[in-house]
């Protein structure tokens, strides 16, 4: 293969990878047919604080640099099955699913802007499904922009923004129908029984309005 190279099975720990072939021009072009990751149960927790974030999000920013395109057919990690593709100059898809939850989603980048757009996020366990646009802006400094519609169960359908940085969040959520049955959410939030008493019993509305 001309300014290629193809690797039917490479395993290393933690990590198993089918079908790997690389070529290269005057930039990186990867094709991967499957990817198994191993959780490893004594890696210790992942650190998740603003700044960790911010790195990733700046190292992700250099892949148009590196590469033409990388295309991953099929990722399982424990029960959870994903796919991912990036194209240079266009949107990246990414696509996951277990037996719990579902989500399909695209990310490009605009300027400094990194743009998450959620086509459909659905819990099954909690009933509850997302669409909207996640927008992270580091700039100057690290800020998080979101405009998403969430559907719980049915009976409540909410309308929210926020934008947050490293000191605060601003949000506002409104409701985009009246709100006439709220023990399922009760129900998913575990709240205490004297609360589900005055929620169930002791209180009667015909509906709730937020905004």
């Amino acid at each position: 293969m001309q300014n290629g190279i193809y690797v039917q099975d490479i395993s290393i720990p933690n990590l198993q990878v089918k079908k790997l072939y690389i070529k290269w021009n005057e930039k990186l072009n990867i094709s991967i047919e499957e990817i198994a990751i191993i959780k490893n149960s004594k890696t210790e927790k992942v650190d998740m604080s603003i700044n960790k974030a911010n790195k990733f999000f700046k190292s992700i920013l250099l892949f148009d640099k590196w590469f033409e395109r990388i295309e991953v057919n099929k990722i399982n990690f424990n029960d959870i099955t994903a796919s991912f593709k990036y194209i240079e100059g266009k949107e990246w898809f990414i696509t996951a699913s277990s037996k719990d939850f579902s989500l399909k989603s695209s990310l490009f980048f605009e300027s400094h802007y990194f743009n998450a757009k959620i086509e459909e996020f659905h819990d099954y366990k909690r009933k509850i499904k997302i669409n909207g646009n996640i927008i992270l802006d580091n700039y100057y400094n690290l800020e998080l922009i979101s405009a998403l519609d969430i559907n719980i169960n049915n009976d409540i359908l909410l309308k929210t923004y926020s934008i947050a940085d490293t000191k605060k969040i601003s949000y506002s959520v409104t409701s985009k129908k009246k709100i006439k049955n709220i023990k399922h959410t009760i129900d998913m939030l575990g709240m205490p029984k004297e609360v589900k008493y005055w929620v169930y019993d002791a209180i009667k509305t015909s509906y709730v309005e937020l905004d």
